[in-house]
């Protein structure tokens, strides 16, 4: 009894090993998680965002008083103002302690507003970090969909040379009852050798295309990298305008709110910039103590805690600054400022240009892809059509291999050339999708 549960026990125990052991498939999604995740561009934007948040921290703690403490005990050796007013030889040591703090409590409003342009500052980053991410989740599509492609262009030539493989034993059967030429059989055959050449030639081409989707998420082994099937049927929905998608891209893509962050945070510089006109008014305290003794001295000194008591001082004051002229500083620091604001602005108009252009590009790209998606569709109803009429003339000897074999090959060229076309349709689909701020799924 106790053999047979070890048995059992080591049985499932293996089983479950090798179920663990499978190959995953993943999913678009998973795909993009991952890649978002272990990206270095996006890991090196999510700092820029850390030190944009570091930047605000300062900024709002540059409002808080400074307290500063010191501690300073020093010898005297030689000559020196003594007890009677006269210079005298002697030696005497003094410890002092102090304490002092200051808070600024008006500097132009240029703490205000630097908070403000950092808080928009942080925003500007955070909007960067979403435009990588976004990048990243495109460059992935892209890549995945090219697998999914190249999964049914070799399913196509799988299918093909099963079909030849067929035909080349229907023609050994008929060359043995005699009703077709020997020459049929080599012809076939041949042709048997040229669809498994491209069947491993399209193997190959989704290899590859695997190691660069697995590439794309920096994993740390490809071995067995491989992705779920999706289903890839796509119908022809009506296309928004260019126009229309532009509109909602305005209100949803980071790059855009990137940019209008940035000249916010620019124009409140100019702010920032003119608080250097104004006065700015400071309060500061401090408090001190001190013990001095002198040696050899004749006269009683007071002691370590009497001199203490007795030396105490507390002192409170304002300072108020009026800048009356700087070189010039303050006035082309603003000037600069707005430069800053006005670069900015054009870097707004820049980025919104660029976006309608990459829009309306994509737009004509899907107008496009629909058109070769259509008569693709209608050539491979015709080639399969064709290709059946064929295999019956092939099958009652009535067609020479060649001709099955051209037949073929144009099946085959016309459910790549179908593909093709529905895979560059989806995507081009799917970017229009993309630029109205959804998230690209299948």
């Amino acid at each position: 009894m106790k053999k047979l549960f070890l048995i059992s026990f080591f049985t499932l125990h293996s089983s479950l090993f090798i179920l663990s052991g499978q190959p995953k498939s993943w999913t678009l999604a998973e795909c993009i998680d991952y890649a978002v995740e272990n990206n270095i561009d996006v890991q090196r934007t999510e700092l820029e965002v850390e030190s944009a948040e570091l930047s605000l921290n300062s900024t709002r703690s540059s409002r808080l008083p400074t307290l500063n403490a010191g501690l300073g005990h020093s010898f005297s050796f030689g000559r020196s103002i003594g007890e009677q007013n006269t210079y005298e030889d002697h030696k005497s040591m003094n410890t002092s302690l102090n304490a002092s703090a200051d808070v600024t409590v008006f500097e132009g409003f240029r703490i205000n507003n630097q908070v403000k342009a950092d808080k928009l500052d942080l925003k500007a980053a955070a909007a960067g970090l979403e435009r990588v991410k976004e990048s990243v989740e495109l460059g992935v599509a892209g890549y995945y969909l090219d697998v999914l492609f190249k999964k049914e262009v070799l399913a196509v030539y799988r299918t093909q040379t099963e079909l030849t493989r067929q035909q080349v034993e229907n023609t050994r059967a008929m060359v043995e009852t005699g009703k077709v030429a020997a020459s049929q059989l080599l012809d076939i055959e041949a042709q048997l050798g040229r669809n498994i050449v491209s069947e491993v030639g399209a193997q190959n081409d989704l290899e590859l295309s695997l190691l660069n989707l697995a590439q794309a998420l920096n994993l740390p082994q490809t071995e067995g990298f491989d992705v779920a099937d999706v289903d890839t049927q796509v119908g022809f929905v009506p296309l928004r305008t260019a126009e229309e998608i532009y509109a909602t891209a305005l209100d949803v893509k980071p790059q855009v709110r990137q940019a209008e962050f940035s000249l916010e945070s620019a124009e409140r510089g100019v702010a920032v910039a003119k608080a250097g006109y104004w006065p700015s008014l400071r309060l500061g305290a401090s408090v001190s103590d001190g013990y001095y003794y002198m040696f050899d001295s004749e006269i009683t000194q007071e002691d370590f805690g009497s001199q203490f008591r007795n030396k105490h001082g507390e002192n409170v004051g304002v300072n108020l600054s009026i800048p009356i002229f700087n070189g010039n500083r303050t006035r082309n620091n603003v000037r600069g400022a707005r430069l800053q604001a006005r670069n900015s602005a054009l870097q707004l108009d820049e980025v919104k240009l660029a976006l309608y252009k990459e829009i309306q590009q994509a737009w004509q790209s899907a107008v496009a892809a629909r058109a070769r998606f259509e008569a693709t569709d209608q050539a491979l109803v015709a080639a399969e059509e064709a290709f059946r009429a064929m295999e019956v003339r092939y099958g009652a000897g009535k067609a020479t291999a060649y001709e099955f074999a051209q037949a073929g090959s144009a099946l085959v060229e016309s459910r790549s050339n179908a593909a093709q076309a529905r895979f560059d349709y989806l995507f081009a689909v799917k970017i229009l999708d993309f630029y109205r701020g959804e998230r690209i799924i299948l």
